[in-house]
């Protein structure tokens, strides 16, 4: 289950986007503002740019008295009530799926994510139109004060529409986000990160260059400017092109960082072990390729933390570790080892007279242990079987006395299981095997093949009919150090089913009658073990 931050990074101005009820008036309110204090910074810009800065005749002379007082206030009312409340209102409605909590359709979500672009058109429209119609009402009466104009509010009205564009990215992200969840293919075809970089260099470069421009060409058309005014025109062009420089330079930068803020913080949830970490897409640009493929990363990461389990679990720690670890040239080894098979009695009849439900809790219950106690000694259950379970020891990785922890190890077990109905025979065994990943390519399983595996498992289901439960062979107690096989006591010497020579068996001598020992002879020797050993000793 996916589980990304609700606020989306930016401002506390954004708010939570699952507070549906109020995302209507967020968006109105946020978006009206922030359009409105762009153009009204740009209005100001202007009046303040050719009435103390450009040099030439003042707009303010009583000759441009009706396209001050008159003109100009109406068109700028209409403006505002066009570009700010009719074209957010607009907004919201086309936006009434993310404010009502529900998915968008194709045609809603292009329509989210090009909302910012349309608002922008609409602002720079406005103005281009306040521009030409300006520009031509003020050079009808003086052409120097209409071409003054023209160049300043159309250097004025770049800088507004970058501005807008940025404000409205911003003030529209929670939604955008909406959007490229429920389509993050949609995500590709909004923009690229590069258009920032070039309004940044419009802003900054061609805007500043133009203005001074415009001072140059009132310098050429008015032979009698004085240095002084010349100069305070180009500090003042100067201080402003700082100002709105730096102010759309910070916009635009946001823009980029939280992007990547939300990647890096994300990346933090993961080196913190939350693999359930997923952020939020809100960058129609290259940006959004970036969180995309962060929640592309952790939704592999998941799965192939969960492929890792499954193989822990199917396999165990020690062997799936040995298995990733080691080169395919190491999956086929040989290992003398100690093998031991744990065998219940009268399964069957158990499932007869027991509900599955029952069976499987029970069998459960004694494979955790049989898990517990073969971690514990250090070996690994290289495989369940039905109502059996094969524990081998020194393979895949060696250990100094396998023979002697398999044999402690079965007798923890003949002490934890023996209260368990049905019972548990266990066999222990010792040899060479051949441990290795056989199959196909498609499907395989990691095997240890060899005689001590048979033998041991004919042991378990012969130890399923003694007293004791638990019977190991004379080679494994002839392996085991001398601290462990002083617990065990030699007491049959029988062949096997299927085996042609007689095996020597021994249990733990805590289980042992006190007349429980070889009949008609001594156990064997030190030189007599060693001769069980072939090729091991």
């Amino acid at each position: 289950m996916n589980t990304p931050p609700s606020v989306v990074p930016g401002s506390w101005l954004l708010g939570d986007p699952a507070e549906h009820p109020r995302d209507r008036l967020r968006i109105q309110l946020l978006l009206t503002a922030l359009l409105l204090v762009a153009n009204g910074v740009g209005v100001a810009s202007v009046i303040a740019y050719l009435t103390l800065v450009v040099p030439g005749p003042m707009v303010f002379a009583p000759r441009f008295a009706e396209l001050n007082f008159i003109a100009v206030p109406t068109y700028l009312i209409a403006a505002f009530l066009v570009g700010g409340l009719f074209a957010t209102q607009r907004a919201t409605r086309e936006l009434r799926w993310a404010i009502e909590g529900t998915v968008p359709n194709d045609a809603q979500q292009r329509s989210a994510l090009a909302m910012p672009w349309r608002l922008t058109v609409i602002q720079a429209a406005l103005w281009i139109l306040g521009t030409v119609l300006f520009a031509l009402g003020y050079g009808s009466v003086d052409g120097s004060v209409g071409i003054r104009v023209a160049l300043t509010a159309g250097g004025t009205s770049v800088v507004v529409s970058v501005m807008v564009y940025l404000l409205s990215e911003f003030a529209l992200r929670p939604t955008v986000a909406k959007a490229l969840a429920a389509n993050p293919a949609a995500r590709k075809t909004t923009g690229r990160i590069s258009l920032r970089f070039l309004l940044g260099w419009i802003v900054g470069t061609a805007v500043p260059v133009v203005s001074l421009m415009v001072i140059a060409a009132e310098a050429l058309l008015h032979d009698d400017l004085d240095r002084g005014t010349l100069a305070f025109a180009i500090l003042a062009t100067g201080g402003v092109v700082l100002v709105f420089g730096s102010l759309l330079a910070v916009l635009a930068a946001a823009s980029v960082v939280a992007s990547v803020r939300v990647v890096r913080d994300g990346m933090a949830r993961i080196e913190s072990g939350d693999l359930e970490a997923q952020v939020p897409v809100f960058d129609g640009t290259e940006l959004g390729d970036l969180q995309t493929g962060f929640n592309s990363m952790s939704r592999g990461l998941r799965e192939r933390t969960r492929l890792r389990d499954l193989f822990d679990r199917h396999l165990g720690q020690q062997l799936a570790r040995h298995v990733l670890e080691s080169p395919a040239s190491q999956h086929r080894t040989h290992h003398a080892v100690a093998a031991m098979c744990i065998d219940l009695a009268g399964p069957t009849s158990v499932a007869e007279h027991r509900p599955p439900e029952e069976v499987v809790a029970l069998l459960d219950e004694i494979f955790a242990i049989v898990v517990e106690e073969a971690r514990q000694g250090g070996g690994f259950v290289n495989k369940f079987s039905g109502d059996a379970a094969l524990v081998i020891f020194g393979a895949p990785d060696s250990l100094e006395d396998p023979a002697g922890s398999a044999l402690a190890t079965a007798r923890r077990l003949t002490d934890r299981l023996g209260h368990f109905s049905p019972r548990a025979g266990i066999g222990i065994s010792y040899g060479h095997v051949i441990a290795a990943i056989i199959g196909s390519a498609d499907r395989a399983k990691y095997m240890v093949v060899g005689d001590p595996v048979n033998e041991a498992a004919l042991l378990g289901e012969h130890a399923r009919w003694q007293s004791a439960g638990v019977v190991a062979s004379g080679s494994a107690i002839a392996a085991a150090s001398s601290t462990e096989s002083n617990h065990w006591k030699v007491i049959d010497r029988h062949t096997l089913p299927g085996r042609s020579s007689p095996t020597y068996l021994a249990i733990p001598t805590a289980l042992a009658a006190p007349d429980e020992s070889l009949p008609d002879r001594a156990e064997p020797s030190g030189t007599r073990w060693t001769s069980l050993l072939p090729g091991l000793r």
